[in-house]
């Protein structure tokens, strides 16, 4: 299910001042799937350009985390 962009807004306000709300915000607004996002590496970051660049993904299965 797609959240609405009033959904979007609800959850990132109740999630204000927890530890994870910066990747709340980074994978609401750029699109990315949460194994994206705990995928990236410092390297595929810049953050002058402010680019993410999304080359890896975090994948959990029956054996374990790939």
């Amino acid at each position: 299910m797609v959240w609405t962009p009033a959904q979007v807004g609800t959850f990132l306000d109740a999630a204000e001042g927890d530890r994870l709300c910066a990747f709340f915000h980074l994978i609401a607004f750029r699109g990315l799937r949460r194994g994206e996002g705990v995928g990236q590496e410092w390297t595929d970051v810049d953050l002058e350009a402010g680019l993410l660049t999304p080359a890896k993904e975090v994948v959990v299965d029956n054996t374990g985390v790939g």
